[in-house]
């Protein structure tokens, strides 16, 4: 689990960046608060609201700037079926198209949210709005100047920026490392003839530093193959050559990629075909870990129809924060036989920062349940990302600690993608879901 400071830098990094450099009010540099910031939110750019979307597109919840709104006030911007008139784009891409909406769903662009929404603040207070007004906040290009600022591959080296700096000087702080079980468990996916490939959308030399601080200086025996600036999710949906990396130089394009070679950019179908010779199969089967649903769960699913893991720290972050009487000790367990269950769950300040009392669970929401008069409906996974949990996951984890002590042949229980109620979640559900024993498919 990355650590809690990584959100925290990332808000001040790209306010500061707003304040000093294109001359925003100072007001943006209040203090971080997480219980603001969820996985999940779409900011309507024009109308500069957040908004928390069921998975038909109805909206829950929502708020202007900072200030949630009413369900009155939902419905005047809305409509009486409280509907967002871009759902289809955003479920057909899940990505950001163009200035209409952006979606904030991973650890670096979840700040932005609140960031976001302040700016919304700052400038209605400058000249006040009339609801449906179509204002078309201006501000989201000085944002992504300011994502780029932190973020962008090339700051790393030049020790620029307003992340990568405090990042490398206090890197114990952002990171956590690797546990000797998952170690074990990636030696033995190895030693099983199995290949092991990392996959990241950061540069070769921020991407090593990171897996040396976390795995150890060793951390290259892990793996098989090292796919670096794979420009996710469109690396599944593009035909982008692979290059080879000298140091921290691209050099010439590669038709093919070996054993150990460390690689830039590149598309899920020469990485296939790569490795169909390596192993000898022409349909080699890969599972997929990943973290996020815009990057790694929905493009490799959709477009390369790998089967997915996804690393879902909500599932236990959720419990003590939302749930506060339930404990990780009182959860009654159905493991599958084999595993020995060693989980220790994530701090009160892990759970503050992954989990928000202001939107509710990522995977449900009562506010729906309640408003349709169904009471069976109040734990259905009803929200957007449940459903894209659901529709593009095979397995969700709160981390890889919950396998690596399983036999590699264990049989995960898996998400039936057009099931709501059959689900992959493992070891456990998720306790916002738990207190439904309904077993019907609808």
């Amino acid at each position: 689990m990355a650590k809690v400071l990584w959100k925290h830098v990332s808000y001040q990094a790209i306010a500061s960046y707003l304040v000093e450099e294109k001359g925003y009010d100072s007001d943006l540099l209040k203090p971080f608060d997480p219980d603001f910031c969820t996985r999940g939110l779409v900011l309507d750019v024009e109308l500069g609201n957040l908004l928390k979307l069921a998975e038909d597109g109805t909206i829950v919840k929502a708020t202007h700037g900072t200030r949630f709104l009413s369900d009155d006030e939902i419905a005047e911007y809305y409509g009486d079926k409280k509907h967002w008139p871009l759902f289809e784009d955003l479920i057909n891409a899940v990505d950001n198209i163009g200035e209409r909406f952006r979606i904030f769903e991973n650890f670096f662009d979840i700040p932005g949210s609140l960031l976001c929404a302040r700016l919304v603040d700052l400038a209605d207070r400058e000249a006040p709005i009339v609801v449906n007004q179509s204002r078309k906040y201006s501000f989201f290009k000085d944002v992504i100047d300011a994502y780029n600022d932190a973020y962008h591959h090339t700051q790393y080296d030049k020790h620029q920026g307003r992340y990568f700096p405090p990042f490398k000087t206090e890197t114990e702080k952002f990171l956590q490392k690797c546990s000797q079980d998952v170690k074990d468990w990636l030696k033995r996916l190895r030693k099983d003839g199995r290949k092991t490939f990392i996959m990241t959308s950061s540069f070769v030399d921020f991407a090593s530093y990171t897996m040396e601080f976390v795995l150890g200086s060793d951390w290259k025996e892990y793996f098989d193959y090292f796919l670096f600036l794979a420009k996710k999710p469109s690396f599944f949906s593009g035909n982008r050559n692979f290059f080879r990396i000298d140091g921290i130089s691209e050099c010439e394009h590669l038709q093919e990629i070996k054993d150990g070679q460390f690689v830039t950019q590149g598309n899920h179908k020469t990485f296939i075909e790569s490795l169909s010779k390596a192993v000898g199969k022409e349909k080699p089967k890969v599972i997929y870990f990943g973290d996020s649903l815009r990057s790694d769960i929905f493009p490799s699913k959709r477009h390369a129809a790998w089967d997915t893991v996804m690393i879902l720290e909500e599932m236990d972050a959720e419990i003590g924060t939302l749930f506060p009487d339930i404990t990780f000790s009182n959860w009654d367990s159905e493991e599958p036989e084999g595993k020995n269950l060693k989980l220790m769950g994530p701090s009160n300040l892990e759970k503050e920062y992954l989990t928000s009392k202001k939107w509710g669970s990522l995977f449900t929401d009562d506010h729906q349940a309640t408003a349709a008069g169904d009471s069976k409906r109040l734990k259905c996974m009803n929200t957007l990302w449940g459903y894209m949990i659901r529709k593009y996951a095979d397995v969700a984890v709160p981390c890889l600690e919950a396998i690596t002590d399983s036999p590699l042949e264990l049989e995960l229980p898996v998400f039936n993608h057009e099931t709501p109620r059959q689900w992959g979640f493992y070891p456990q559900t998720p306790r916002a879901l738990q207190c439904n024993t309904d077993k019907d498919d609808d």
